[in-house]
């Protein structure tokens, strides 16, 4: 065989070949992976659901507003371990409910059995303070167990906007005094009553404060504090109430501030608390106070003289979690005496809904929270041009199409009827593919657009995404939809124990001219938030 001077055979291995097949080599184990990762996965789900034969049990864990975001982050913790009792799968709830109105409820209830029990009475109760505790057994109704948790102390001060707090530190009580300051009554009477009585001025002032306030809860306020646009310069809170609240907020608190030192509450069996219920809210104690509930106990409550005074005041003053703020334009602040409620705020315009129901959303709380803001369309009357859809997503079986279900489409009317049926046929169950489903859903409405009314997508969901499509292709595709000539907003309710702090869902509200919206609660907290949505 004839050579080259070199000597080496004249003859090579292709080099595109052998590059092809180690491409299919390396796609082959892809798509091998992806397979075994989803049965992984499907097996998990299949092993988790065989321990929990009697299937799914809700616990409902209530805390006063001021520590929301730090029983919020129990709750979650909690869920996300899986907890199965008595072959039942534990979904732990939270609600927010100020101290008095827990006890209130307590009162209420026959304390004969459990069907005789309001539904807010919890059976994991976090109040502001112990005296609430002691009045709650001392209506002899329940059962009320020594904690064994307690979060960590937690210090009352004023919220004011970022670039505010700077030139606010050092200040003390009196300082803070000559602001503005507007303070929550109702539900929020508790923390509203200690920072007062710091700020000082007696009972006259906390009254002030309070009609500063008007029928807003201290969501509603801090809300508007972040939108330049109350009659106020600050509002009481504390850390837990900030982290829910969203970015562009700092808390200011003299060194001597009150401090907050709740108590987590497991109600025991007997009264209006079954057996079951009593055993979940034993076993989240229990886990909490190994997971961050780990601060001083306290036998003396920290409300002082003052602080009493004023809560007699505060307490009595009535809020509404569903009063929305007033539009632009219009008039009613806080204090004005017509502050704008949520049915005086009905949905505006056309309202795609798209719902995560992926596993572990609570379904039947979805449709509680939803029903009224979908028939609240209709209040807002012929020739309004709103109209209502619902769609839902989570990924069962191996189709692509598997994902998303359109469950109601903008074809004629303003879809009401259609959409409360489609809603109290929601599942939870499969893998939130919540990036297709955006997309997809943005496209219609755009498509389906109506004019010379806001269109919107309303998507509520906890967050997440397992589709595997990397989010800066999504973002980069919803950016190319978005058709000035007919604007479509996505306005996303982030559920509570979701991951409200995602920048990817703030961008993608924010390209499309919407918002992030976090609910603090399934109850009240997730209605009012999606009603705000809905009308934004």
């Amino acid at each position: 065989m004839p050579r080259h001077s070199t000597g080496e055979n004249n003859y090579r291995v292709a080099k595109g070949p052998f590059f092809v097949v180690i491409a299919v080599i390396v796609i082959a184990a892809a798509i091998f992976a992806w397979v075994n990762l989803r049965n992984s996965n499907n097996a998990s789900i299949d092993a988790e659901r065989a321990q929990c034969s009697k299937g799914d049990f809700t616990l409902t864990v209530t805390t006063d507003p001021a520590a929301v975001g730090d029983v919020q982050k129990l709750v979650q913790a909690y869920g996300e371990s899986k907890p199965v009792l008595k072959d039942f799968c534990i979904r732990p709830q939270i609600t927010v409910s100020g101290s008095q109105e827990v006890v209130d409820a307590v009162a209420r209830s026959a304390g004969s059995a459990p069907s005789d029990t309001a539904a807010n009475v919890p059976g994991v109760w976090v109040p502001a303070d112990t005296s609430f505790v002691r009045a709650a057994e001392a209506t002899g109704k329940i059962k009320v167990e020594d904690p064994s948790a307690w979060l960590r102390p937690i210090e009352g001060g004023i919220a004011v906007k970022e670039d505010r707090a700077k030139e606010l530190e050092g200040s003390t009580w009196q300082d803070l005094a000559k602001l503005r300051i507007a303070a929550a009554g109702g539900s929020d009477a508790a923390l509203s009553a200690m920072v007062s009585d710091a700020l000082g001025g007696g009972p006259e002032a906390a009254r002030m404060r309070g009609d500063a306030g008007g029928n807003y809860t201290s969501n509603t306020l801090l809300t508007l504090l972040t939108q330049d646009t109350p009659d106020f310069d600050a509002v009481v809170a504390t850390e837990p109430m900030l982290a829910m609240a969203g970015e562009g907020l700092s808390l200011v608190k003299p060194q001597d501030a009150p401090v907050l030192q709740a108590p987590i509450i497991a109600f025991g069996s007997g009264g209006p608390i079954d057996e079951m219920t009593a055993r979940a809210a034993e076993d989240f104690s229990d886990f909490a106070s190994s997971h961050g509930a780990d601060g001083p106990a306290l036998d003396d409550s920290a409300l002082s003289a003052g602080a009493e005074e004023n809560f007699k005041i505060l307490s009595a003053m009535k809020t509404d979690p569903f009063a929305l703020p007033p539009a632009p334009g219009q008039q009613g602040q806080p204090g004005a005496g017509s502050p704008q409620s949520a049915q005086a705020s009905a949905p505006t315009g056309s309202n795609l809904l798209l719902f995560d129901v992926s596993d572990g959303i609570d379904a039947p709380a979805l449709v509680s929270a939803a029903q009224p803001e979908i028939e609240a369309v209709t209040a807002a009357g012929e020739g309004t041009g709103a109209r209502v859809a619902v769609w839902d997503y989570s990924m069962r079986g191996e189709a692509p199409e598997g994902n998303l279900r359109r469950n109601v489409e903008f074809i004629e009317g303003n879809g009401v009827d259609a959409s409360k049926g489609a809603l109290k046929g929601l599942t939870s169950g499969g893998q939130p593919w919540m990036w297709p489903a955006l997309i997809q859903a943005y496209q219609y409405a755009t498509d389906a657009f109506s004019p010379d009314v806001p269109n919107r997508v309303v998507v509520v969901t906890r967050g997440g995404d397992e589709s595997g499509r990397p989010a800066a292709e999504v973002l980069e595709e919803l950016r190319t939809l978005v058709d000035p000539a007919r604007p479509v907003k996505v306005d996303i309710v982030v559920l509570p124990g979701g991951n409200s702090a995602d920048p990817l869902l703030a961008e993608a509200a924010s390209m499309t001219g919407g918002a992030v919206h976090v609910a603090a609660d399934e109850g009240e907290g997730l209605r009012s938030q999606i009603a705000a949505a809905m009308s934004s």
